[in-house]
């Protein structure tokens, strides 16, 4: 299975600071959701260029086989590849760049690497010359990506493709220094990141657990989960471990018991809330 991560921005010569964005993820195994990836692509190329007709549109490609990022141009007189970034990492094998998230300021973009020896990581690189800028390991296989609505953080699913059907996690990064600050555990394979518009939640989903997961972004810490298993759909809070979701790997599922919090810098502090939480409108959510 592959997919490929496709993030569309468009930005209008006329109100330069208003911006369109789309993002999806094309899944080569799953002809469906190939045609529902590729349809959105469509509605973000053609038709919303038909709304606005005066705008550029910048469309970064990530090529996991290739280990490029391809900046492409979209406008009124056509389309043509800008730029393409180098996302080498590993001198004998592919990186295997899977996600892209683009800080909600374009002042950089963030692209997750599957392939390491054994961990994946992130790459970030600047909005301005496409140069990289800083970096951070994380799980097996990081994979989808999403960006905190005030920049400062990204969280990063560890889809562990290649491991054992054993639980995985959630990565946490603060991003002005590019740290790792929690290790969330969720279920197995971990899939898609989004974070909602107030940044108070994130939402991944298992592959093989049949399992939709709320990590509480303050906390951050699982609230709660949706099992998606059809004909047995139902919501589920932490607590409730004597009803757990049905799932379809053959590794019993475990509600996780706690956040994987790691160390910060040289004096091995320990992340606490006022280290480690996204704000709203510039104003902190935790006090």
């Amino acid at each position: 299975m592959h997919n490929e991560d496709v993030l569309i921005y468009a930005q209008s010569s006329k109100v330069p600071n208003a911006f369109l964005l789309c993002n999806t993820i094309v899944n080569r195994s799953s002809p469906r959701a190939t045609i529902t990836a590729l349809l959105l692509a469509m509605l973000c190329l053609f038709v919303l260029p038909s709304i606005a007709a005066d705008s550029d549109y910048i469309i970064y490609l990530v090529c996991e086989s290739g280990d490029q990022v391809v900046r492409v141009r979209f406008g009124s007189s056509g389309s043509a590849i800008e730029k393409m970034i180098s996302t080498a990492a590993i001198q004998s094998d592919i990186s295997g760049p899977h996600g892209i998230a683009v800080a909600p300021d374009r002042s950089a973009y963030y692209v997750t690497l599957g392939h390491g020896r054994p961990f994946g990581s992130a790459q970030k690189y600047s909005g301005q010359d496409d140069k990289l800028i800083g970096k951070v390991l994380l799980g097996l296989f990081p994979a989808t990506i999403d960006v905190t609505p005030d920049g400062n953080f990204i969280f990063a699913v560890n889809f562990n493709l290649h491991g054992d059907m054993v639980p995985s996690s959630v990565s946490v990064v603060e991003t002005a220094e590019m740290m790792e600050v929690a290790r969330i555990p969720t279920c197995t394979m971990p899939h898609g990141s989004r974070v909602n518009r107030d940044g108070t939640r994130h939402y991944s989903v298992c592959m093989m657990d049949d399992i939709l997961v709320e990590i509480d972004t303050r906390t951050l810490r699982v609230t709660r989960y949706f099992r998606l298993t059809k004909g047995s759909e139902a919501g589920f809070s932490v607590s409730q471990t004597t009803n757990p979701p049905r799932v379809k790997s053959q590794v019993p599922f475990q509600f996780p018991s706690k956040t994987n919090v790691l160390p910060l810098g040289r004096n091995r502090r320990r992340a606490a809330p006022k280290y480690t939480l996204p704000a709203v409108n510039q104003m902190r959510l935790w006090k």
